[in-house]
């Protein structure tokens, strides 16, 4: 699976947008660290090619079915912190858990973006906030130089 991304430099992509899912963390009985070592061997592909990554943590999921799994809330730590290290010119990170999330009740999403069906994608009304997440996030590591 990691192989599948390490050619990316060489076919003139720049940045790579990073977005798992709930199933991608919960369908294959991966502990959250065993979840975030495939991803940091493909992120590190990545760099190691000159790939920016601009990340999004796991949504807030709760109403689905294996949202209390621990693998999400220690997936998205361990994004966090591997951003934070890489620096902003060679990672952005979109918190989708905090920009969708109900501050009443965080392991929700906002009652307004609930699209009705499953409780994990935001409907037509907040979908264009987390593509504007995005897309802040896409020019932050286009227009940086990396260190």
């Amino acid at each position: 699976c990691a192989e599948r991304y390490s050619h990316y430099a060489r076919t003139g992509v720049d940045v790579v947008i990073w977005n798992c899912a709930i199933n991608d963390l919960t369908n294959y009985d991966l502990t959250g660290p065993q979840a975030w070592a495939l991803v940091e061997a493909q992120f590190n592909l990545l760099r190691a090619e000159g790939v920016k990554v601009v990340a999004a943590t796991v949504g807030p999921c709760g109403g689905y079915t294996t949202c209390d799994s621990p693998a999400v809330a220690s997936y998205n730590a361990s994004l966090v912190l591997w951003c934070a290290v890489q620096g902003s010119a060679a990672c952005q990170l979109v918190d989708e858990n905090r920009l969708l999330q109900n501050p009443l009740n965080p392991a929700v999403m906002r009652p307004e973006c609930v699209d009705g069906n499953d409780y994990l994608h935001p409907n037509a009304k907040c979908r264009p906030e987390y593509a504007a997440a995005l897309a802040v996030g896409v020019e932050a590591v286009v227009t940086s130089a990396v260190p």
